[in-house]
């Protein structure tokens, strides 16, 4: 996994890798709001 990391590092270019990184850190904060989202519904069924 790290190694596959270092060659797409070695392949894109700097604005690439922002690219990339904004997106997975837009993904990351999704399953976010998702998990804290299927939470709270959870937590409503349940109450109801």
């Amino acid at each position: 996994m790290f190694l596959f990391l270092n060659i797409i590092l070695k392949i894109f270019t700097k604005q690439d890798i922002e690219v990339v990184e904004m997106f997975f850190h837009k993904k990351a904060f999704m399953n976010k709001i998702i998990l804290r989202g299927t939470k709270f519904i959870k937590r409503f069924i349940r109450e109801d």
